[in-house]
């Protein structure tokens, strides 16, 4: 690895409850190396606290639609990134590495050390998405992720 450092974020997105999952960020490593990721976020901007927790998931996407999410260097020398953040407009085919349950009105991290960073192989994406259930209010979700390649 080259030791340049990025971070991404997904923005804010409306997450109805029908139940409806939504992909909020993805990060897809090149096609010649992998990339380590150093921390993910997730934030919720719930206002009722009877509603039920969300289904956070973790894992590897194919497919979809996406578009590329903004990206910033953090630390490294200036070099072009080469991996990439996305966003979806529809959903990819999910594998799911791990999930866990978050209340709207919390949020989570996950800070890697280093070596036990989690690797995204090169050539394939990792992406975190949420699922909002059934009677639940809509909520607003936010998601960042900051990696090194």
């Amino acid at each position: 690895m080259a030791r340049v450092s990025g971070v991404a974020e997904s923005g804010a997105i409306s997450i109805t409850a029908v139940p409806t999952t939504k992909t909020l960020l993805g990060l897809s490593a090149p096609a010649n190396q992998a990339i380590a990721l150093k921390r993910i976020m997730i934030s919720f901007e719930g206002a009722v606290p009877t509603d039920k927790p969300l289904v956070v998931e973790v894992g590897r996407v194919t497919g979809g639609t996406s578009a590329g999410a903004t990206e910033r260097q953090t630390a490294g020398p200036t070099v072009t990134a080469q991996g990439a953040a996305l966003t979806y407009s529809a959903e990819p085919t999910w594998t799911v590495y791990y999930g866990f349950y978050i209340h709207s009105q919390a949020g989570y991290e996950k800070v890697f050390q280093r070596g036990e960073d989690e690797e995204v192989f090169a050539n394939t994406t990792w992406a975190i998405r949420v699922t909002n259930p059934s009677g639940n209010s809509t909520v607003n979700a936010r998601a960042s992720v900051e990696w090194e390649e």
